[in-house]
């Protein structure tokens, strides 16, 4: 099963929020065996959001949008959605009547630009919220199932959690995809591609990815099989191959930050540890300091500046 994830915002493009939503999404669908296949962003413009759901739904089985469900004049998945499947937008008493009634619950006034969210493409599914006021909506797009939810993070994974995972576990049957990072310092990517080349070329389940940034680069393999667990074994050999040939480069496969792995082996060993920086401004004890049990191992740092 392909997914097509689609966040809705101006503030999205502007870059003044970043789309965690989209991360946290991929995350969940990957867990039960769902691939993501594209990640899209637009703006709240009537035109775009329309275009957007038709393009998605053209090239994934199942499109999950977040953001634009709100009350308020620039909150337009909702008519956008409707536009895109060829629906009319129709307002269901039940929601209605629920959203008097939390309002009521608050001892607040409802604006009536509230009772917007009370309307439903015409056959679509809603989502009943537990927090906020949005109900999420459920529509097909042609052959593909079209969910939309709020993007406010604690009401989409409330969403995500109680209907979407379990109803697209139902449909894409037994299957997992699981990930694990190798992670290296003291080489560069281009050498390590050099040395898992023919790793590279020839795994396609489970495949390998590399990224770089940092000072480190890490190396991502992943899998899919019937179940999560069955994809983490077949990961397992690939792995070991990986460290066996990159060697002690390699300081960690199980994603762990540097700080990390550096205080677990200094109190492993009874070892302590204190720095004298400059031009670092004082990072390499920030990062030190962050690992838990810190007191333990690090005695601090002289940050030292001189003409």
């Amino acid at each position: 099963m392909r997914a097509e994830v689609l966040g809705v915002g101006t503030e999205l493009l502007l870059g003044q929020i970043a789309n965690t939503n989209a991360q946290w999404i991929s995350e969940r669908l990957a867990e039960i065996g769902v691939d993501v296949v594209r990640h899209q962003v637009v703006g709240d413009n009537a035109e775009r959001i329309v275009d957007a759901f038709r393009v998605a739904a053209s090239r994934a089985d199942v499109v999950i949008a977040t953001g634009g469900l709100g009350p308020t004049q620039d909150d337009i998945t909702r008519p956008a959605l409707a536009a895109a499947a060829g629906l009319e937008l129709v307002r269901r008493p039940e929601i209605e009547d629920a959203l008097r009634e939390r309002f009521a619950q608050m001892g607040r006034e409802m604006p009536e630009s509230n009772l917007l969210q009370a309307d439903v493409p015409d056959g679509g599914r809603s989502i009943t919220p537990h927090r906020g006021s949005a109900p999420g909506l459920i529509v097909q797009i042609g052959g593909a199932q079209v969910y939309a939810l709020p993007g406010v993070p604690a009401e989409m994974r409330e969403m995500m959690e109680s209907t979407v995972m379990p109803e697209l576990a139902a449909l894409a049957g037994p299957s997992g995809i699981a990930s694990r990072i190798v992670r290296c310092v003291g080489m560069a990517e281009s050498k390590i591609a050099e040395l898992l080349d023919d790793l590279f070329t020839r795994s396609t389940n489970p495949t390998v990815a590399y990224l770089a940034g940092g000072g480190e680069v890490k190396i991502r393999l992943t899998a899919k099989a019937v179940s999560l667990g069955g994809a983490q074994e077949l990961i397992g050999p690939l792995a070991e191959e990986v460290v066996a040939r990159l060697g002690d480069v390699v300081f960690t496969t199980g994603d762990e930050e540097l700080e990390q792995v550096v205080a677990r082996e200094l109190k492993a060993r009874g070892l302590t540890i204190a720095c004298a920086e400059s031009l670092t401004g004082g990072g390499l004890a920030a990062r030190l300091s962050t690992a838990p049990g810190s007191s333990t191992f690090f005695r601090g740092s002289a940050v030292c500046y001189t003409a």
